[in-house]
């Protein structure tokens, strides 16, 4: 009796790292999605959410179009001194699944809030 095994290409896990913390960013990459990135990932979106906020339904997110095999990091900006954070990576796959990375709990230095400035 023959076998056939079928191997999907698009059966991997995305992990998600912490490469610095400061007081107001964090910087993130990540590993496991197959080269050239751009023939498996569309988009790529980072999400985060204050831990001590109830509403998981609203994170803030960034997206990260996947045009370009070298992107595999990201920064986050804007966050508040001496605060937790969740964070994930999401990736918009191009056979039209979406998969989740692994949830990173951060915690930014501690500092006074600066706000960002308008350039003027």
């Amino acid at each position: 009796m023959f076998t056939c095994t079928f191997s999907d290409p698009f059966d991997f896990d995305i992990k998600l790292e912490v490469d610095y913390v400061g007081k107001q960013m964090v910087d993130l990459s990540w590993s496991g999605v197959p080269i050239p990135h751009q023939n498996f990932v569309n988009l790529y979106r980072v999400l985060y959410l204050e831990a001590n906020l109830n509403n998981v339904n609203d994170p803030h997110s960034a997206f990260i179009v996947s045009n370009i095999d070298s992107i595999r990091s990201s920064r986050i900006g804007h966050l508040r001194p001496s605060t937790s954070y969740h964070v994930w990576l999401e990736a918009y796959l191009r056979n039209g699944k979406v998969i989740k990375s692994n949830v990173l709990d951060i915690s930014t230095e501690p500092g006074i809030y600066e706000p960002p400035s308008d350039g003027k």
